[in-house]
C-alpha cells in the first residue's frame, strides 16, 4: 500500500481481521465555506443549517443538527458550501483542530471544517469515535504559522483502522456502555464540587453570623482603597516578557491567586505608575460580579507589583485581621450587598464609591484570629477534598482515552470469526466508490451547463 507522508500507514497494531486504508480512500471529504457576511440576504431567516468551530466549543452532544446561524439558498449558491447528509462527521479542521461532531440531518459547514462522508459499510458512529482518537494524527499532517489547519488533502491520508462491519457495531456499543458509566462518575464529581461550594459559603454565614450587630462603613478600617491605572496609563504594547510583575483580573479568583497567568511592564513604565504597587499580602478584588465576590491575598512570592483598573487593592488599618477582612468581602453577605449596586449590562460591576459603603463587623483582634483560624480549619478540608475530585476528573479523562486506545487497537470487544473479513469490506466500498465517481463527475458536468 502507498506510504502515508507524515507517518507509517499503520501507526499501531490491529487484529489481522482488520485491514489500514487512507480515510480519504473510503471517505468522500468535504470542504465548507461562508456566504458574504455583509450580504442580509445569505442569512436573513436562512433554512439551511450551517455549523462553525464555535457551535462545537463546549459542546458535549454526538449529534449536531444546528448551530448559531442559518444560511441561506442565495447565501450556498454563493459559496462553495454544501449541504451535506445526515450521518456525515464534521470534523474541525482549524481554529482548533479536533472538534467533532455527526450531522443529524441535512446541513453544510463554513471553511472551518473538513468533514467525512462515510460509504455504506461505515458506520458513522464508528468514524466519529475514531476521529476524537486521532486528533493527534490530524495535527502531525497539519501546517500553518498563524493557526495550524489541515487541508483536505492532507486529511485524506489519516490512515483509518477498518474492522468488519459488525465488530464497528459492537465497538461502538461498548464505547458508549463504559462512557456511559464515566459520565454518571464524572456527573457525581462534578456534583460533589458544587456541594464544596455550598459548604465553602455555609463555612463562613456561620463564621460571621452573630457579628453582624456592630458594623463600619469598610472606608473606615482601611489605610488605602485603589485600584491601577485607568485607560490609556496602560496598554497592551506596554507588557512585557519580564521586569515589573502586574496584577490583572485573571490573578483574582474566589480566595485563590493564580500565579500561572503571569503579565509584566518595564522598569521605566512602573517609574510613571508607581502610585498604584501593592504588595505581599495585600488584598486584591474584582470590581467584577457575577455569581460571587472574587478576592483573595497577593502571596509571598510577589514582593510588589502593579495593580491594574479593576483590581480592587484592600490595605485595612491595624485594627483589622487582613485576612478576617478578606473571608468576610468574599462572603454571602456581601455578595447580596453588592448585587444591589451592580452597574453595566455586558460586564457587570461595581466602582470603589459602593465598595467603600460594604459594612464590616467590628470585633476584637483576639477574636477575628480565632475565626480565622477556624475558617482556614475547615476551609482546608475542603480543599483537600476538591485536590481529591480534581484528580479524579483527570482521571476520567485518562481512562476515557484508554477506552478509545483499546477500542481503536481492536483489544475492546472480542472478535468474531463468523464476521465478514475487512479485506472483503474495503473492496466492496472501493468497487462502490468508482462506480459511483463517473456519475458524479457527469452531475458536475450538467450542473455547469
Amino acid at each position: 500500500m502507498e506510504n502515508c507522508s507524515a507517518f507509517d500507514l499503520a501507526p499501531w497494531m490491529v487484529p489481522k481481521v482488520w485491514v489500514w486504508a487512507k480515510i480519504g480512500d473510503i471517505c468522500d471529504i468535504i470542504g465548507g465555506s461562508t456566504p458574504d457576511t455583509k450580504v442580509v440576504d445569505n442569512f436573513a431567516d436562512g433554512e439551511i443549517s450551517w455549523i462553525t468551530p464555535a457551535d462545537l466549543s463546549g459542546y458535549e452532544g454526538k449529534y449536531i443538527s444546528r448551530g448559531a446561524r442559518n444560511i441561506t439558498a442565495k447565501g450556498l449558491q454563493g459559496c462553495s458550501a454544501k449541504v451535506m447528509k445526515a450521518g456525515t462527521v464534521l470534523f474541525s479542521s482549524r481554529a482548533p483542530i479536533g472538534y467533532v461532531a455527526i450531522a443529524a440531518k441535512p446541513l453544510a459547514t463554513n471553511q472551518g471544517f473538513k468533514s467525512f462522508v462515510p460509504p455504506n459499510g461505515i458506520l458513522s458512529d464508528y468514524l466519529y469515535y475514531y476521529l476524537k482518537h486521532a486528533k493527534k494524527l490530524a495535527i502531525q499532517l497539519s501546517s500553518g504559522t498563524t493557526f495550524r489547519e489541515i487541508s483536505a488533502q492532507k486529511a485524506a491520508l489519516i490512515p483509518f483502522p477498518l474492522p468488519p462491519f459488525s465488530e464497528q457495531h459492537r465497538i461502538v456499543a461498548k464505547i458508549e456502555e463504559l462512557f456511559s458509566e464515566l459520565d454518571k462518575g464524572v456527573e457525581n464529581l462534578k456534583a460533589a464540587q458544587q456541594q464544596l461550594k455550598v459548604y465553602r459559603q455555609a463555612v463562613l454565614q456561620w463564621a460571621f453570623e452573630g457579628k453582624m450587630t456592630e458594623c463600619v462603613p469598610l472606608k473606615s478600617i482601611v489605610a488605602e482603597l485603589f485600584d491601577g491605572p485607568f485607560g490609556s496609563n496602560l496598554k497592551t504594547s506596554d507588557y512585557t516578557d519580564f521586569g515589573i510583575r502586574v496584577i490583572r483580573l485573571e490573578n483574582i479568583k474566589n480566595l485563590k491567586f493564580n500565579d500561572n497567568s503571569k503579565s509584566f511592564v518595564s522598569k521605566d513604565k512602573y517609574e510613571t505608575i508607581k502610585r498604584n504597587t501593592v504588595y505581599s499580602a495585600d488584598i486584591v478584588m474584582s470590581t467584577f460580579i457575577s455569581n460571587d465576590v472574587k478576592i483573595c491575598q497577593i502571596p509571598k512570592n510577589v514582593s510588589y507589583a502593579i495593580n491594574k483598573a479593576d483590581c480592587i487593592c484592600i490595605r485595612p488599618e491595624n485594627v483589622m485581621v487582613p485576612l478576617f477582612l478578606m473571608y468576610y468581602l468574599s462572603s454571602r453577605h456581601v455578595y447580596l450587598f453588592l448585587s444591589l449596586k451592580i452597574h453595566g449590562a455586558t460586564r457587570p460591576r461595581v466602582n470603589t464609591t459602593q465598595i467603600k459603603q460594604i459594612p464590616v463587623p467590628i470585633c476584637s483582634i483576639q477574636e477575628q484570629k480565632a475565626i480565622v483560624q477556624e475558617i482556614e480549619s475547615r476551609l482546608s478540608v475542603c480543599d483537600k477534598m476538591e485536590e481529591t475530585i480534581n484528580q479524579s476528573l483527570a482521571q476520567a479523562d485518562v481512562l476515557r482515552q484508554s477506552i478509545l486506545n483499546k477500542a481503536f487497537a481492536g483489544k475492546l470487544v472480542p472478535q468474531d470469526p463468523n464476521d465478514e473479513s475487512a479485506d472483503k469490506l474495503l473492496a466492496r466500498i472501493r468497487t462502490e466508490r468508482e462506480t459511483q465517481q463517473p456519475e458524479t463527475k457527469q452531475a458536475k458536468g450538467r450542473t455547469k451547463k
